[in-house]
């Protein structure tokens, strides 16, 4: 095999690894990166979690954290990933430290590496939470009536009930409901029962 002359330290060599010689090419290679600390949002309430802009359903756990370290987790796109694990060690509910171990393939040699993070937790309350404590909430009606369409007559009265108690009201889609923004739960629990009674309605 040919001898080659690396271009950057000048020692010969019988491969080129991007360009530089093996030796050149481990002192600046970087198989994978990651901030030595990571925050992550849930609801101090419901214990939801927030991700990628919004709140969802997932509930906070060790394997959450994993996730969110591994979603976090950098991997060069050349290396072909062997084997990768998470140690994570909890020092408190809202504070972990995870070790990374990585096994990988780079243009035919193996690596290895670790790293070490810490997972901050941040307590927070979601959307959902805050306007349930607040006392109001979004929400929607619908009118329906057991195997026909409501009358006219019925949906007048129902509109002119609702406009009665809510200030802020909009129709929605062709269908008979009514969509309500920031409504006081009090004042959606008695719009219901006076629906519900004027019209000799079930919920």
């Amino acid at each position: 095999m040919k001898e080659l002359i690396c271009p950057k330290c000048g020692n010969p060599t019988h491969n080129l690894y991007e360009n530089v010689c093996k030796n050149c090419f481990l002192k600046q290679f970087k198989l994978a990166e990651l901030d030595p600390v990571i925050s992550t949002q849930i609801c101090a309430r419901c214990g939801s979690k927030y991700e990628r802009g919004q709140w969802t359903d997932t509930k906070h756990d060790t394997n959450t954290v994993l996730e969110k370290v591994e979603s976090e987790l950098l991997l060069h796109e050349n290396a072909d990933i062997i084997e990768l694990g998470f140690e994570p060690q909890k020092l408190t509910p809202y504070q972990y430290i995870v070790n990374i171990y990585i096994q990988a393939e780079i243009y035919g040699m193996p690596l290895e590496e670790k790293l070490t993070t810490e997972v901050r937790v941040q307590r927070s309350v979601c959307d959902a939470c805050s306007r349930i404590a607040a006392g109001y909430y979004e929400g929607i009606i619908q009118l329906r009536a057991s195997n026909r369409n409501p009358t006219d007559e019925e949906k007048k009265k129902c509109d002119h009930l609702v406009r009665d108690t809510l200030s802020r009201m909009e129709k929605k889609g062709g269908q008979t409901g009514f969509y309500f923004k920031h409504v006081f739960i009090k004042g959606r629990d008695r719009l219901l029962y006076w629906l519900i009674r004027s019209l000799q309605a079930d919920l």
